[in-house]
């Protein structure tokens, strides 16, 4: 070695490499090395005269570098950022003919209901009000008509008027409903929740029903295991909840059938379940019986004066109560709906 400049790696002892080459100095620093033979001797001892290599530090280059990722990766964030920002604006203003398109169906839907329980309720009076003045009429008529003083092509039909009856209730029913699911899709701040037990309900319920599952020839069954199962929510929901589930179930229970209604805990959960002896409901069905109006036999509903809003209301009291709802079902063996909703330990 005749001279080196500072900072310059040291050759050593053996023969150094030629060409580039990479060095990591001490601190860290990289340092790119350029090394050729000065001169080699043609003698017989073929013996190098020396090298010359010279060095270049890297250090203001790994620094640029370093910068321009970091300036790259905070580019890409913040364009990242701006897409997703207008992503979210220019979908908010797609959604928004849709949202208010929707909130103005949920009203109509909420104020024809409402429109037609006052003109619905006065013809079902008017209609009872006829029905029992052809009762209270001497001289029944052959075939169900009575003397009423009208010639006999205006004479009321008893039966015709029951079946009008029926309809107009059956209308009233579905603008019940109809105004109940619209009132349980409204949000709510949960202020008017109180602690209510499920076992109580359903003993309630189960009393209720005694005289309807007599009436189909339906065995009622309870599997109350849990003494206290008492949840936050509102009482007339949940026992509307278990009515229709309940209703569902003798709907479809043939008579000589069974309907088992049980409560259980799981850990911090309550589950309530309704399980029936009927034909069963077919897999691909089965995501579909909570939507509105949806009937597995329409005939069959219609004649037992169901409106295929039962299901759909239930799912929507679960949800306002911050609970689950589902149905298990082998076709041929029947169908199991449970519910799980959070328990809570009541104060001594």
């Amino acid at each position: 070695m005749i001279a080196t400049s500072p900072g310059a790696p040291q050759l050593g002892s053996g023969v150094p490499h030629t060409g580039l080459l990479q060095h990591q100095g001490s601190d860290g620093s990289r340092q790119l090395t350029y090394t050729i033979h000065l001169h080699r001797s043609h003698g017989s001892t073929q013996q190098d005269w020396g090298y010359l290599q010279i060095s270049r530090s890297l250090v203001d280059l790994d620094a640029e570098a370093q910068r321009l990722w970091w300036w790259g990766h905070g580019v890409f964030v913040l364009a990242m950022a701006g897409m997703a920002l207008a992503s979210w604006w220019l979908a908010g203003l797609a959604m928004a003919p849709l949202l208010e398109a929707y909130r103005r169906q949920e009203q109509f839907s909420a104020d024809v209901a409402h429109e037609l329980r006052t003109p619905l309720a006065n013809l079902l009076a008017l209609l009872e009000a006829e029905r029992d003045a052809l009762h209270r009429l001497p001289g029944q008529a052959p075939a169900g008509r009575f003397s009423t003083g009208r010639p006999a092509a205006e004479a009321p039909s008893a039966t015709g008027l029951d079946r009008m009856l029926n309809q107009g209730r059956r209308l009233q029913q579905l603008v019940a409903d109809l105004l109940l699911l619209a009132s349980l899709e409204q949000p709510t701040n949960g202020s008017h929740r109180r602690l209510c037990n499920l076992a109580e309900i359903c003993a309630d319920v189960l009393e209720d029903f005694s005289e309807a599952a007599a009436a189909a020839a339906v065995t009622l069954q309870a599997a109350i295991e849990v003494g206290d199962a008492t949840v936050l929510g509102v009482e007339s929901e949940l026992s509307r909840l278990l009515i229709n589930l309940l209703s569902n179930a003798l709907q479809h229970s043939p008579p000589g059938g069974t309907v088992l209604v049980g409560l259980q805990r799981h850990g911090r959960e309550i589950q309530l379940f309704v399980q029936d002896s009927g034909s069963g409901i077919p897999a691909e069905a089965q995501g579909l019986i909570f939507e509105r109006f949806h009937r597995l036999d329409p005939a069959r509903s219609r004649q037992q004066g169901g409106t295929g809003l039962g299901l759909a209301i239930a799912q929507a009291i679960t949800r306002r109560h911050g609970g689950v709802i589902r149905v298990e079902s082998t076709p041929g063996h029947g169908a199991t709906f449970s519910l799980r909703l959070s328990a809570v330990r009541r104060l001594p």
